[in-house]
């Protein structure tokens, strides 16, 4: 194998973080150490830089260089927020408890969206319209018929707003007020470029009323879990594209390109692809006749072949992420197709008493999309969807603060 040297077997790994077998299986699992499969054995090889990262981690209280180091992969606080507050157990937006005070209240999405951009919650319902000119939804019609013909929603939202930079669709300075003029608009094309049956001329209707309409959902309960979705996963603190977002907004570009910036991290390996993984894995347990000892013999070759079950753990949740555990308990107790998710529902219990471990987000949007009959890939886009709103909130947040972002690297001599 070329650059053999960059990797270490499972041995050396367990003498190097001197942890056990179990922990090494979770820290693989929740995308800490990237491992491979070694072609001389029918073991896995483990990628030492990701090794070194986990030691700076354990070292992290011995000094500022190296907290600084370890503070870029899930390490200490590297700047200050009031969006969002990641408790072991919850999640808050602003002041308010995600579970107790927004999803379990039901919440319009639109309003989640406002708290998370003013920091107030309004109780009566918000409904976003368009408050742009002729001359400016000529542009925007332009843009969005464009977008309209990609094929994946993933790709019309990213064409969508491309077109618009192209188009010059900016807000014309960065306050506040033209900023959410520009998200409000931006919200009600991308709701209608996400579900396939809507058209231009609904986009004057709820974000979720778009949606449901553009899914065919009409249920009561499927109208709830599509908000709960989206509220779910409006704002999750500093994560990877919201930094990106941040960056650019430092760095004085507009919301548009901010938000271009954000998306396209987002759609990286470790975010949107994720939840790929989940909808590929589970398509291999896709037919109702598999027998426990089948089932659990699929997932148990996945785990040997690719080191890890995607899905399952999450760095920030010891005892799991609340995210998820919310939305799947929605899902139990709808009346949706559980027949639908009953295979994944016995991969959640396998994974749980086997290695310990609990379904992330991911797991619990793609159960939740095949609970309601969607389309591959829409948990993924709605997970994109609802993130704008986040973005938008790390966006003016940083342009209030006025500081730039300029992390500094410290330079290792390469070694012949």
């Amino acid at each position: 194998m070329s650059n053999k040297q960059n990797y270490l077997t499972s041995k050396q790994v367990l003498k190097e973080l001197d942890i056990k077998p179990q922990t090494l299986y979770a820290y693989v699992s929740r995308g800490w150490i990237k491992s491979i499969a070694d072609p001389n054995t029918r073991g896995r090889l483990y990628l030492k830089s990701d090794i070194d990262k986990l030691q700076i981690r354990k070292r992290a209280r011995s000094g500022h260089a190296v907290a600084a180091a370890s503070a870029i992969h899930f390490g200490d606080p590297v700047l200050e927020s009031s969006i969002a507050e990641i408790l072991e157990n919850t999640v808050h937006y602003r002041n308010y408890d995600l579970f107790t005070d927004l999803a379990d209240q039901n919440v319009p999405f639109e309003n989640v969206a406002e708290l998370l951009w003013s920091g107030t919650l309004i109780l009566q319902p918000i409904r976003w319209e368009s408050a742009l000119s002729s001359a400016e939804t000529k542009r925007w019609n332009i843009a969005y018929e464009q977008a309209r013909a990609q094929g994946e929603s993933k790709h019309r939202i990213a064409a969508m707003i491309s077109q618009l930079t192209l188009l010059d669709v900016r807000e014309p300075d960065p306050r506040a007020d033209q900023t959410l003029k520009m998200a409000r608009e931006l919200y009600l094309y991308l709701a209608a470029l996400t579900a396939p049956q809507s058209g231009a001329e609904k986009i004057s209707r709820s974000i979720v009323e778009t949606l449901c309409g553009g899914f065919k959902l009409t249920s009561p309960d499927a109208r709830k879990i599509i908000n709960s979705i989206l509220v779910a996963c409006a704002e999750h603190e500093l994560n990877t594209a919201s930094f990106v977002a941040r960056a650019a907004a430092a760095n004085g570009a507009d919301t548009l390109l901010c938000l271009e910036a954000a998306y396209a991290t987002f759609r990286g390996t470790q975010q949107a692809y994720q939840v790929y993984a989940v909808e590929a894995w589970n398509h291999k347990l896709h037919s109702q006749k598999l027998s426990d000892q089948d089932l659990h013999q699929i997932l148990e070759a996945h785990i040997q072949s690719e080191g890890k079950l995607d899905g399952f753990g999450h760095p920030l949740y010891k005892d799991g992420d609340p995210r998820a555990r919310y939305l799947l308990n929605l899902g139990r107790n709808s009346a949706g197709n559980l027949k639908a998710v009953s295979s994944l529902e016995r991969a959640i219990q396998w994974m749980k008493v086997q290695y310990g471990e609990e379904p992330n987000l991911d797991v619990a949007l793609v159960y939740l999309t095949r609970l309601l009959g969607l389309p591959d890939k829409t948990a993924s886009t709605l997970f994109s969807l609802a993130r704008f709103s986040g973005w938008i909130a790390h966006i003016l947040e940083q342009r209030v603060l006025g500081t730039p972002i300029r992390p500094r690297a410290k330079f290792v001599r390469a070694t012949s």
